[in-house]
């Protein structure tokens, strides 16, 4: 989002490669602050730079043949450089969905979609429908088994999780430590997530997926959220 909440603006692009979480921008990090990185209808993309510094405020990307880095097409330094490229994308006129969707097949997503969180199992210590293994759209990924997270160092205890408005809410964090934790939330697919401190907040994403957010502040983005993507 940009600077009002009607405004979109591009802030990081990722990319799925060989079943890993690939960021394309690693070689733009000012994106979002004195550069702007634009898609454009044809799949490339324009950057503009107010940066100072910049030896080339203006460039064009297209994707490489195997679609996991950009390269430049064209690069100068007066706005004559990106004058002629097609349209930009409309971002606020399109559906946007986790990347972590894709990581697997779609026989797989099926079959991993008819697995359904049962909360009041999961606070008597049934862990089974909780089995799998949840990643969310940085690629940060949480592995389960029938007795809880499978973690050498972090923790959730899940029976001491706490029901509110049909999802647990409870602690995830470094073990035998009393500090570094983040709030958990465990969210059965159809049920949004509330925040009991602000009426007005808004569940980023509506769905019928299974999902899990692992924070100290509440999710802006549906990318903010683990998906299950294997069993």
């Amino acid at each position: 989002m940009g600077p009002r909440r009607e405004d979109h603006t591009t802030l990081d692009i990722y990319t799925i490669s060989d079943g890993k979480v690939i960021r394309l921008t690693n070689k733009l990090d000012k994106i979002g602050d004195k550069s702007n990185l634009y898609p454009l209808e044809n799949g490339s993309f324009s950057y503009v730079s107010t940066d100072t510094a910049s030896t080339s405020p203006y460039a064009h990307y297209h994707l490489n043949k195997k679609g996991d880095s950009f390269e430049i097409v064209t690069e100068g330094t007066t706005e004559d450089t990106i004058k002629n490229l097609p349209q930009k994308l409309d971002l606020k006129q399109k559906e946007w969905k986790p990347t972590q969707w894709y990581i697997t097949s779609p026989e797989k997503q099926k079959e991993v979609a008819q697995k359904k969180l049962d909360i009041q199992a999961i606070q008597n210590g049934d862990y089974s429908s909780l089995k799998g293994t949840w990643v969310d759209g940085t690629g940060h990924t949480f592995i389960f088994d029938e007795k809880g997270l499978v973690d050498e160092n972090y923790e959730m205890i899940l029976s001491y999780f706490k029901e509110y408005k049909g999802t647990l809410i409870g602690k995830y964090g470094p073990k035998n430590l009393p500090v570094g934790g983040a709030a958990v939330y465990i969210i059965p697919g159809g049920v949004l997530i509330a925040d009991d401190r602000n009426s007005t907040f808004v569940d980023p994403i509506q769905t019928d997926k299974d999902r899990i957010f692992a924070g100290q502040q509440f999710p802006r983005f549906a990318s903010e959220f683990h998906y299950r993507i294997d069993d």
